[in-house]
């Protein structure tokens, strides 16, 4: 009874000690799960909200360098979710976008590499590892251009992994060659380090087995620093594993043994149990079933706890093979099922990772469709800006033409003459209000029309800065006119002078502006273009504008003169003609000569050497030609004043005008008899209406 009691009192005793302690351990292992999950819903939760705000921001215009952040910190999170294929389809369109930025900053560039290694690191993890090469390769072009040595060597180093991975030893090697190099020169110890390491593999790999373990045991004269110390391990490790193959089996294990002693981390204990499992496997391989036993034991009790799921296996696949021979089927059937479940997990992993290949293919796929898109975008901009150059170059040459012609057309000084003239005739506040209407017309025309190039950032100026530009145009106008006009230059107008003064008054304006902008932040050679052809269609419209006016003035004008000459003309038609007369004028050249009644004279008409004498004969229009020129005929008939010069080829007989007609070219003289109108040029506009109106007042 006393036993029983004894028993009973031990068995509550042991129940009072282990439940608390199972119930800790329980809700220590629910807080551990917890915590996991708890990391994974924060990472799920910050990857949601960034890719709301990507999604955001690429709705609403915004700087390119804000999106291409939070698309490079969003890759990092998907990359931390393990979400491969997102993580490399954003590092490549943040890339995509800081490329499209045209920039040439060195710090932009550094971003770009080290975004290209973080793509490169993605599809290494995926296996992929020419599109890693790639990435790689492309990194390595930036780092060269900024010349980070430290950017080109982890770049160069990662080719020549992908060479290793690819089997082609013989390429890596010149790579980690290359990188030893770089590292020398900035004295950089861990890559130092790995790079023989690296060496020592690739040699490994073509057989050179005492080469590679000269490198491996020569690059052991480096020290490492705690956080390098995997390097050590992964070097012992490449050295055993070449020792054996090049059969000197002792220091091989020896290598290997002491990878087993002195575990400071968590990557030297992986490396401690890869040590186990190749001792394991020596000793099975050679019979001692007893220390193949020991050592894949002491593997594997490393390794239980751990994530290293291919090293398990093929540890739980070892003891299974290792207890079977020795007899042992309890444990041996334990890891059979162990390296089944293992190989199921594998095969498992095997068919995550052909989806994932299969949909790292199809993003592949949208990642290019988006490069093309947006290199053909990004094309047809470039031409588009080639276009506008050339269109731009191609106006303003004809604007120029056009202006020459202008210029440089019969009629046109003193067409400038008259507006002159007729601006003086202004009072001053007419002249006042003059002056403040161009100056609302220069403000206004610079207010809505604005370069083409950079047309969204000029439309976001404030109203000052739109104002500006007009009046910077007219100030500069309007000092320039201003010194012509106190310098008296306007009074003596000449085609060439105008021209010129035009010319000055356009550099003088579009210098003015383009200093202006370039202070706002706006410039280059396209730019300049656009803004010439805006600063020259400022002046071509006003300009125009007033060769209309002027057409109008010289109209009105003309229409009132031809009007006062043909009421001169009927008064002058009342009046009694010339009297009759015959004279003889000799031929200069030969002997001939023609005689005529002066009063029956019409008009001269000048044929390079020869004169042609239009004579009204018996109510008949009659031609005389003779050798002679319009000089010696002037002096011959100096004495009749109503013959007079109207043209440079041309003297008409004043009593046979019927009327007078004109345009803004000039005038007509129509006789009453049916002959051609004579016309009146320019230089002889004055003399002919002088004349006319002294016979209209009886001369």
């Amino acid at each position: 009874m006393l036993f029983s009691k004894s028993k009973i009192f031990i068995c509550l005793l042991i129940w009072g000690l282990i439940f608390p302690a199972a119930l800790y351990s329980s809700t220590l292992k629910e807080k551990q799960s917890e915590g996991k999950e708890s990391k994974s819903d924060s990472i799920s939760l910050q990857i949601k909200t960034y890719e709301n705000l990507v999604e955001e921001m690429q709705r609403q215009p915004s700087s390119y360098s804000s999106l291409v952040n939070i698309m490079s910190q969003l890759g990092d999170l998907y990359s931390a979710n393990e979400d491969y294929p997102k993580a490399i389809y954003l590092y490549m369109r943040s890339i995509i976008i800081r490329q499209l930025g045209h920039t040439s900053i060195n710090q932009d560039k550094s971003f770009i590499a080290w975004q290209l290694i973080e793509v490169g690191n993605s599809f290494y993890r995926l296996n992929d590892y020419q599109l890693a090469e790639k990435a790689y390769t492309v990194a390595s072009h930036y780092f060269r251009r900024i010349n980070d040595k430290q950017g080109q060597i982890t770049a160069i180093n990662n080719i020549g992994l992908c060479k290793l991975n690819q089997h082609k030893p013989d390429l890596a090697l010149p790579l980690f060659k290359k990188t030893l190099a770089y590292s020398q020169e900035i004295n950089d110890i861990p890559r130092i380090y790995s790079s023989n390491v690296y060496i020592g593999i690739s040699l490994k790999e073509l057989k050179r087995y005492k080469e590679a373990i000269t490198v491996l045991k020569e690059a052991a004269k480096y020290e490492m620093e705690d956080k390098n110390l995997d390097l050590a391990a992964f070097r012992k490790l490449q050295l055993g594993d070449t020792y054996i193959l090049f059969g000197d089996t002792a220091k091989g294990l020896q290598t290997y043994f002491q990878l087993t002693n002195n575990v400071k981390s968590t990557s030297d204990s992986y490396y401690k149990s890869v040590a186990l499992s190749r001792l394991g496997h020596f000793y099975f391989d050679n019979g001692n079933n007893q220390l193949a036993q020991k050592y894949a034991g002491e593997g594997y009790e490393f390794l239980k706890n751990k994530h290293h799921l291919n090293l398990l296996t093929d540890l739980n696949e070892l003891l299974y093979k290792i207890y079977k021979k020795s007899g042992n089927s309890t444990k041996a059937l334990f890891h059979f099922e162990a390296f089944y479940e293992g190989t199921m997990q594998l095969n498992n992993k095997e068919i995550e990772k052909f989806v994932s290949d299969y949909n790292q293919k199809m993003e592949r796929i949208a990642i290019s469709q988006e490069i093309k898109d947006v290199r053909e975008k990004s094309e047809r901009i470039q031409i588009e800006k080639s276009n506008q150059q050339k269109l731009s170059i191609f106006l303003i040459i004809i604007a120029f033409l056009l202006l020459i012609i202008l210029f440089t057309s019969k009629g046109f000084d003193s067409r400038i003459k008259l507006l002159i003239d007729h601006v003086k005739s202004f009072s001053i506040n007419q002249k006042i209000l003059l002056t403040i209407l161009i100056g609302v017309y220069f403000i206004v025309f610079f207010y809505f029309f604005v370069p083409v190039e950079s047309t969204m950032g000029l439309r976001k100026l404030g109203f000052i800065e739109k104002v500006f530009p007009g009046l910077i145009a007219y100030s500069i106008t309007l000092i320039i006119t201003f010194a012509l006009y106190f310098t008296n230059s306007l009074n003596k107008i000449r085609v060439a002078f105008s021209l010129n003064a035009f010319v000055i008054v356009f550099i003088s304006v579009l210098f003015g502006e383009f200093i202006h902008f370039y202070f706002c932040g706006f410039g280059g050679f396209n730019f300049l273009l656009s803004l010439a052809l805006i600063v020259l269609a400022s002046f071509i419209l006003p300009l125009y504008l007033f060769i209309l006016i002027m057409e109008k003035l010289i109209m009105k004008h003309v229409e009132a003169i031809s009007q006062s000459l043909n009421q001169y003309l009927g008064e002058i038609k009342q009046q009694p003609g010339p009297k009759k007369k015959l004279i003889t004028i000799q031929s200069e050249k030969t002997t001939s000569n023609l005689t005529f009644d002066i009063s029956e004279l019409l008009a001269v008409e000048a044929q390079g050497n020869y004169s042609m004498f239009i004579l009204y004969q018996n109510n008949t229009v009659n031609r005389k030609i003779l050798h002679i020129t319009m000089k010696a005929i002037e002096d011959n008939l100096a004495e009749y004043k109503f013959i007079i010069r109207c043209h440079k080829s041309y003297m008409v007989n004043i009593h046979y005008i019927e009327k007078v007609t004109g345009n803004s070219r000039g005038y007509l003289l129509h006789f009453d008899n049916g002959a051609d109108a004579v016309p009146v040029s320019r230089n002889f506009q004055k003399n002919v209406m002088d004349v006319i109106r002294q016979f209209k007042d009886g001369f």
